[in-house]
């Protein structure tokens, strides 16, 4: 009878690994090896963008920038630079660039207990050239694990090391992408192929009330596992009307036994098709990272931070408060501080050129949903 209780717990054991891990051994190796190999690595990418959207009016949109990333074992970070900025000294003494095309330059850090996204705040002149430029930061908590989501991110900055990007800018492992559920895994001879469904709120938290699952199909190449293609497809309320993104692998350079995308293309696009954008990542440096990823932010940037879920503001000062310590300025404050970002100090005519795409984009997406 032991025995039979012991087989029976054995097999039940078995069939529950298989139903949690439904990948092949080999491919669940490799997507491990390959994030590891991303860690304690320095990389740089020139990236392009372009904006077309077609109603209510035709726009069109370019912008560029250099992505800087650096991966750690217990941090990561991202920072942007535009290609066609100009150089202005902030209030805390030091550089930041600014192109009225494609922003300015900014950081986001994520480490195992927060988030920062550092960025600076410009007032622009009656001629549209800075007046003045002031560092301002804006801390959450968070974690690493966070970036296989979508992690609420003011400009984007964020982003460019999560969900799909994050695949191919800091390694991330594509299964683990939005707690997506693998139904089906085919196994080819030169590859595999990947299909699964996310639930509508792990995509977008955003989402209330039922929404269809989101699809999720991806390609990787043996033996590495380098991505080749990776889709997301949402279907909206409205009989055959979706939202897509999908990432495209066209080049790849080898180090070690591991290949990297070189370059690679996120297109992102609906039934409609009103709009659509498409961003291109070239790898232009690629090293190793010595040490861990610290922060460097101005003596003085202004900071307004999340973390017990009202906003406190206080001066940089070298180091983070602890949660106590940040009590205790709220306290002082009087939770009187509105519920808002330091982005409250930039013009209005920040970001006209590059944010009507945005604002349009956003008008069509919210459209289609209420279909």
């Amino acid at each position: 009878m032991r025995w039979l209780v012991s087989c029976v717990l054995w097999i039940s054991l078995t069939v529950a690994q298989a139903l949690a891990s439904p990948l092949p051994g080999s491919l669940a190796s490799a997507l491990r090896k390959r994030e590891q190999f991303y860690i304690s690595r320095q990389l740089t990418f020139r990236v392009s963008v372009r904006h077309d959207i077609s109603r209510p009016k035709p726009i069109q949109n370019r912008m560029e920038y250099l992505l800087e990333v650096k991966r750690a074992r217990e941090a990561v970070q991202v920072q942007k630079q535009p290609r066609d900025g100009r150089e202005y000294k902030t209030e805390q003494g030091n550089t930041v660039q600014f192109s009225l095309k494609s922003g300015p330059s900014s950081i986001c850090h994520v480490n195992q207990d927060v988030k920062f996204v550092v960025q600076p705040g410009i007032v622009l002149g009656t001629d549209m050239s800075v007046a003045q430029a002031s560092m301002l930061a804006e801390v959450k908590r968070g974690n690493p694990s966070d970036l296989y989501g979508n992690p609420e991110t003011p400009l984007f900055i964020c982003e460019e090391i999560a969900n799909i990007r994050g695949v191919c800018t800091i390694g991330l492992d594509v299964s683990k992408l939005y707690q997506a559920k693998w139904e089906h895994v085919k196994e080819k001879p030169d590859r595999w192929v990947l299909l699964g469904k996310i639930k509508a709120h792990l995509y977008d938290p955003t989402v209330s009330g039922e929404y269809p699952d989101v699809s999720i199909r991806v390609e990787l190449a043996k033996p590495d596992a380098l991505p080749l293609q990776l889709e997301i497809l949402r279907p909206l309320r409205a009989a055959n009307k979706w939202q897509r993104s999908a990432l495209y692998v066209d080049e790849f350079k080898k180090v070690g036994s591991i290949r990297l995308p070189s370059k690679f293309r996120i297109i992102s696009d609906s039934s409609s098709g009103h709009y659509k954008v498409v961003s291109v990542y070239e790898l232009v440096r690629f090293d190793s990272l010595d040490g861990d990823v610290e922060l460097e932010m101005p003596i003085g940037t202004d900071v307004v931070d999340w973390r017990i879920g009202q906003a406190v503001k206080y001066s940089w000062q070298g180091r983070l408060p602890t949660e106590e310590e940040l009590k205790k300025l709220a306290f002082q404050q009087g939770y009187l501080l509105p519920a808002e970002s330091p982005r409250r100090r930039y013009s209005p005519w920040l970001f006209v050129p590059a944010l009507v795409f945005f604002a349009a984009a956003g008008y069509l997406y919210w459209k289609q949903r209420r279909k």
